[in-house]
């Protein structure tokens, strides 16, 4: 990190507006703070740590009591800090919780803390990165890479605080130091080294068992027994592979003249019952010809049963006719009888009529009418 500008306004020491402008040293890395007691020199460096952290660069110093007691009741405190930390330039701005004159009447009123951070674009325009104190503080924390602790012991030393980080004890020293050179990743790589290392030791000593286990199982005393005989037990393994193989091609053999054999089983099984079903047939050829010698007649009979039927059928229709026209003559034969019944009593009608004196020829022709009628009705 490099210090670019600091902005101090009602902070420690200062009543008013305090302006350092650290591009006056140019490419100076290095410079001095000094003056009288009193004069400020820390109230610098508070300035700073309060601007990244939000506290102190000391602990008899905390964050509510860095106003000035010289500023005016109405000037807010505020520190604004710009810095450079590797390609990028930033800016953060911070005020602690204060009392404050009312804008309006009488008394004060208590502000809360407040803080933001900002990168610097190249065209001077800023780019809002965070906007409240523990966002800030965390987002400081991971560009600088120190924690508020470790930026107080390596990078800010206010005097008589030099003797902390001697007395400190080794692991703290330690973690501030792995920090300060960047040895983190030796460390990791020590630490994997060593879990490896012990993973090793740990599968020699696995091993090791095993070896032993194998040697009482196979009541070996040492690995050149244990060795031969396992050029033994291959050998032996070896010639028994052989064998198997050899048994296999003469089971294979075996299985293939079964096969065969079963197929030949077969087709003699079939051929029998082939001879046997011919012969069967030819028994029943006779048989079978009779058979259809019977169905041929009884096609015929069918034939001869249809036509049966249907003279039947003919014969019973003659018969009825017969039988209406009988009745037909009979119906005829009582007409006639009832006809020359009727004419008998028309001749005694008119035998009748000859006696009485026709005077009205009108009657007689409705009579002639009625009697042509009831004629009509009888027939």
């Amino acid at each position: 990190m490099k210090p670019l500008q600091l902005t101090m306004q009602a902070f420690g020491a200062y009543a008013g507006e305090q302006i350092i402008d650290f591009t006056l040293l140019g490419d100076k890395n290095f410079f001095l703070i000094h003056g009288p007691t009193g004069s400020g020199k820390t109230t610098i460096l508070d300035a700073i740590s309060f601007a990244l952290y939000g506290s102190a660069s000391g602990d008899l110093r905390e964050s509510k009591n860095l106003r000035s007691d010289y500023a005016p009741a109405e000037q807010k405190t505020e520190v604004e800090f710009t810095f450079k930390s590797g390609e990028y330039i930033y800016q953060v701005l911070r005020s602690p919780e204060q009392e404050l004159k009312k804008q309006r009447g009488e008394g004060t009123r208590k502000v809360p803390a407040a803080a933001a951070l900002f990168k610097i674009l190249t065209d001077g325009s800023k780019e809002p990165l965070a906007a409240k104190s523990d966002e800030v503080t965390k987002k400081i924390t991971e560009l600088i890479g120190f924690k508020a602790e470790q930026f107080r012991q390596i990078v800010l030393l206010p005097q008589g605080e030099f003797r902390r980080f001697l007395i400190a004890e080794s692991k703290d020293r330690k973690a501030i130091l792995e920090t300060i050179f960047k040895t983190e990743l030796y460390r990791r790589i020590e630490a994997l080294l060593a879990e490896r290392s012990t993973a090793i030791d740990n599968d020699y000593k696995a091993l090791k068992q095993q070896q032993q286990f194998i040697l009482n199982s196979t009541e070996c005393e040492n690995n050149d027994q244990l060795l031969a005989d396992i050029q033994i037990f291959l050998q032996r393994q070896k010639e028994e592979t052989a064998a198997l193989q050899t048994a296999s091609a003469q089971l294979a053999a075996a299985k293939l003249q079964l096969q065969q054999a079963q197929e030949l089983h077969n087709a003699f099984a079939e051929a029998t019952a082939a001879r046997t079903a011919f012969l069967t047939l030819t028994e029943q050829r006779s048989a079978v010809e009779t058979a259809k010698t019977e169905a041929a007649q009884a096609d015929k009979a069918a034939l001869l049963e249809e036509i049966y039927n249907s003279t039947l059928r003919a014969h019973k229709h003659n018969q009825e006719c017969l039988s209406a026209e009988q009745s037909a003559q009979q119906a005829t034969a009582a007409a006639q009888a009832k006809l020359q019944e009727l004419h008998q009593k028309l001749s005694e009608q008119l035998q009748q009529l000859d006696g009485q004196s026709i005077k009205d020829t009108a009657n007689l022709d409705k009579a002639l009418e009625l009697l042509n009628q009831r004629i009509l009705q009888h027939f």
